[in-house]
């Protein structure tokens, strides 16, 4: 089976770590080494959290102090990978004991290499048995009571925005599928075709994503690079997901920005991500505006308090450009991004001295 490398963008949570790292030192197969680029305010405490199971692994593990980003932190990482596979789990990723191995038998058995990426599938069961305190507690049917009750009522509302304000997203990724020739083994071990992959679970053969990188025009929390890779992998090659590897999403808390930001970038960088991997009149295109203000919508009803009428007004204010990335040419989409970034996310005034 071919080996791999993991990298880690991590930034102020060590405790996600903590439960993270040992479980991929545990893996069925295991990574032939671990890179942690951390951009944490105070590196010491990941160092503290991170030092003692690197003293005690036989897998090198190699923590590195970089700059703030998801993408900029994923690219520092994956320059030292030298695995012909990398996988990139988010700090609170937690894979079942046998997830990578699911994973590498995609690729191993790829022999053609029409395969650039594997994502595993999420779960909502912790997946294995040493569940830490204060987790939710697991229904009969393997599903947490909270996900139970937030399935029963998303259920008929996701519905409709299927179908009425699709994801520009889904349509995309699945616009790549007629090229692709999937092999008789897909069934056998359950691999399908996947949309896009999500940053938690997802995996590159390395030359496919050195090719590519993850684009750092998307700064700080670096909203849906993932979604971007994977469309830029997918004009070359495959991607895919492995339905028999599992991974928990711990999703530790923390904000992920100041919510007039979130409003933005929500909007902003899927209309910046759609223009750069399609062209003008593709069925993606076509739906960017309406989906967008639908998400205005979205956002507007639940505007309780301050923090979600921030998110809103960033939101509303950002549909212009979202007009404008709807039918501008491919290869202006990074000119229009940087353009509009500090129009709608003006620099803050500096604190006096």
């Amino acid at each position: 089976m071919l080996s791999y490398e993991i990298v880690i963008a991590t930034r102020n949570r060590p405790d996600a770590l903590a439960l993270s790292v040992p479980r991929l030192l545990t893996q069925t197969h295991p990574p032939a080494r671990i890179v942690i680029v951390d951009s944490s305010d105070e590196h010491q405490k990941v160092a503290e959290v991170v030092d003692p199971i690197a003293a005690r692994a036989a897998i090198p593990i190699d923590l590195i102090h970089g700059p703030r980003g998801a993408s900029v932190q994923r690219n520092v990482g994956l320059e030292r990978v030298t695995a012909p596979v990398v996988i990139f789990p988010d700090d609170d990723s937690i894979f079942a004991p046998n997830a990578a191995e699911e994973i590498l038998r995609v690729y191993t058995l790829d022999t053609a290499g029409t395969i650039g990426g594997v994502c595993a599938a999420p779960t909502v069961v912790w997946p294995d048995a040493d569940v830490p305190p204060g987790r939710a507690t697991i229904a009969a049917d393997g599903r947490s009571t909270r996900e139970r009750i937030r399935t029963l009522l998303e259920g008929p509302r996701t519905k409709l925005e299927r179908l009425a304000f699709p994801n520009p997203f889904v349509t995309l990724g699945q616009s790549f599928w007629p090229s692709w020739t999937f092999p008789e083994w897909f069934s056998q071990f359950d691999v399908v075709p996947v949309e896009w992959m999500t940053g938690f679970r997802m995996s590159f053969r390395t030359d496919a994503i050195r090719r590519v990188r993850f684009d750092e025009r998307l700064r700080n929390y670096s909203l849906f690079e993932d979604a971007d890779a994977s469309f830029a992998v997918m004009q070359g090659t495959m991607v895919v997901g492995a339905r028999l590897a599992r991974i928990y999403h711990d999703k530790a808390p923390g904000e992920r920005g100041d919510p007039r930001t979130m409003g933005v970038i929500q909007l902003l960088n899927r209309s910046y991500v759609v223009c750069k991997n399609s062209p003008p009149g593709h069925p993606a295109r076509r739906q960017l505006v309406r989906h967008s203000r639908y998400k205005v919508w979205q956002y507007r009803m639940g505007a309780r308090n301050d923090a979600a009428r921030a998110r809103h007004l960033g939101a509303k204010a950002t549909l212009d450009a979202v007009r404008e990335f709807a039918v501008a040419p491919s290869a202006n989409a990074g000119t229009i991004y940087e353009a509009w970034l500090p129009k709608l996310l003006p620099p803050r005034p500096a604190a006096p001295a």
